[in-house]
């Protein structure tokens, strides 16, 4: 009996099947994984755009530092002096691919309204981008937060948006986007400020068998100049005072008695630490001082005799955080929590002088 034949006709179809399962699976593995890649090199290439021809005239030779400025403080995290580099450049160059880096840099300081009039005009310059798809997506989602926040929406392209370079006398909304208006001041160079409120102040006194406190509240403010060295610090310097008038003086087995007033005067250097001076308006700031301290004691209440006026010199501390809200582009308005203390000797007597206060600011740079 002839031995059977072994079916070997099943076998090579099973062995294709396998090997064109195998080369689909490794060639979608091989893509999935160069993907990001690929969005990457979209994304980089859209970020940093080879705009100038070849032999760049001056205006481009501008446009081109403008936007290599941008570039650096855009990676600095300087979001708003990139905006304003990629801004001008745009307004030079009238190249589309710099409104992604407008867009980009105005979604980073939250203004939504100028990010999505940003994006929608780069699609509608460059629907064939590589990243249009990206841009698109963000565009949806900011229509959704302008929605949502009940913005004005972004007025629709007029007839200057032609993509042209603008010239130096037209106005700067000529590429059809406005000024950072919610954004925060540049803070840079000098900046000053001034500040009123009130506090409550607290005076030991101590020295020559004398044991007292002096309280009270009254006036708190000061005034300061600085320069920024840094973005976000400022150093400077201001004059501080925490003024009292009719203070109380209690001392140790006596009577209290009201005082005329207890005024004390500060200045010295200072230093001004904004946290995110890009995005928002929060900051700390410290003064070590030279401290005058003039008491005007009136006379004795049980007496009515007269006692005059004490002055004393010493050293003292300021320390503060507040907020600040942008009114202008240089302007701010805000409000400073305060921290006073001095250590100040008149005649054989010390004075250890704390002081809590509350002020309104206004801010200028």
């Amino acid at each position: 009996m002839p031995a059977p034949r072994r079916a070997t006709h099943g076998l090579l179809p099973s062995f294709v099947a396998s090997f064109v399962v195998w080369a689909v699976v490794s060639a979608v593995s091989v893509g999935f994984a160069a993907l990001p890649s690929a969005l990457l090199a979209q994304a980089s290439t859209a970020a940093n755009p080879e705009y100038l021809p070849d032999e760049p005239s001056d205006r481009d030779q501008q446009a081109r530092s403008l936007f290599e400025q941008g570039r650096q403080a855009y990676e600095a995290g300087r979001y708003r002096d990139a905006w304003g580099y990629f801004h001008d450049s745009y307004k030079l160059s009238g190249r589309p691919q710099l409104l992604y880096n407008i867009g980009q840099t105005a979604d980073r300081l939250g203004m939504d309204a100028d990010a999505l009039r940003a994006f929608k005009m780069y699609l509608e310059r460059l629907p064939d981008a590589a990243n249009a798809r990206e841009v698109d997506n963000r565009v949806r989602a900011l229509e959704d937060r302008v929605k949502a926040s009940g913005a004005v929406p972004a007025p629709p392209l007029d007839a200057t948006d032609s993509g042209a370079a603008p010239t130096p006398t037209e106005t700067k909304t000529n590429d059809g986007l406005a000024p950072p208006v919610g954004g925060q001041p540049k803070r840079q160079n000098w900046y000053f400020r001034g500040g009123l409120g009130l506090g409550f102040r607290h005076d030991g006194v101590s020295g020559s068998g004398v044991d007292s406190t002096v309280s009270g509240a009254g006036a708190s403010g000061e005034l300061a100049a600085g320069l920024t060295l840094m973005p976000g610090l400022a150093i400077g310097g201001g004059v501080f005072f925490d003024w009292t008038s009719k203070p109380t003086q209690k001392d140790k087995g006596m009577a209290a008695q009201d005082l005329d007033s207890a005024n004390l005067t500060m200045i010295g250097p200072m230093g001004d630490w904004y946290l995110h001076p890009e995005t928002d308006g929060l900051h700390f700031q410290a003064a070590l001082t030279l401290a005058v301290l003039n008491v005007s004691r009136g006379t004795v209440t049980t007496t009515s005799s007269p006692i005059g006026t004490k002055t004393g010199t010493g050293a003292g501390l300021v320390a503060g955080g507040g907020y600040e809200w942008a009114v202008q582009d240089n302007w701010a308005v805000g409000v400073l929590g305060r921290i006073t203390l001095a250590g100040v000797s008149e005649d054989s007597h010390n004075h250890g002088f704390f002081a809590i206060s509350v002020l309104g600011t206004a801010t200028w740079w």
